[in-house]
């Protein structure tokens, strides 16, 4: 968790002080959600994930992309997050939207969610046969679908990024 102070005073800094504690309840969630529909193999984006992420299917391997991304990611230490709040808390001190700056703060994350997939240093690389399959070695990526579907999501307003 991140946490800011604001040590200036001013009207400006107040009214922005009274938007943050408003909206400090809001959250924003990275990952796959019902309402993205439904994947070519015929699961949803979540259902499909799950299967990946645990391996839940005999014939499919644990690819834990969350786990590794959550393991390697210190949200408080990690330049690009807090870059990205510092660029959060400058607008909402200039008055713009807490929505698009919620889902711009997820975005760090969701890059180094997305940096897993593919990625045989760190994901059990495909069968033999598989390669042969696909041509190539890319464990999680077919069409790349599943990897593109990985969301954004404001959850008080519902609003999503891809």
């Amino acid at each position: 968790m991140i946490k800011a102070k604001i040590v200036q005073r001013g009207d400006k800094l107040k009214k922005a002080r009274g938007r943050l504690k408003r909206d400090s309840k809001r959250e924003v969630q990275i990952g796959y959600f019902q309402e993205q529909g439904t994947h070519s193999s015929g699961y949803t984006f979540p259902e499909l994930m799950a299967i990946h992420e645990f391996g839940l299917l005999d014939t499919t391997p644990v690819r834990d992309v969350f786990q590794i991304t959550a393991a390697s990611i210190k949200p408080g230490q990690n330049k690009d997050v807090k870059s990205s709040v510092r660029r959060f808390l400058k607008d909402i001190v200039n008055g713009k939207g807490v929505e698009d700056n919620l889902l711009d703060s997820g975005e760090p994350i969701r890059e180094a969610l997305n940096s897993v997939f593919g990625d045989t240093s760190l994901l059990q690389e495909n069968s033999e046969r598989r390669v042969r399959e696909k041509g190539r070695n890319e464990p999680l990526v077919d069409s790349g679908s599943l990897r593109d579907h990985l969301a954004i999501k404001e959850v008080k307003s519902g609003k999503m990024r891809t």
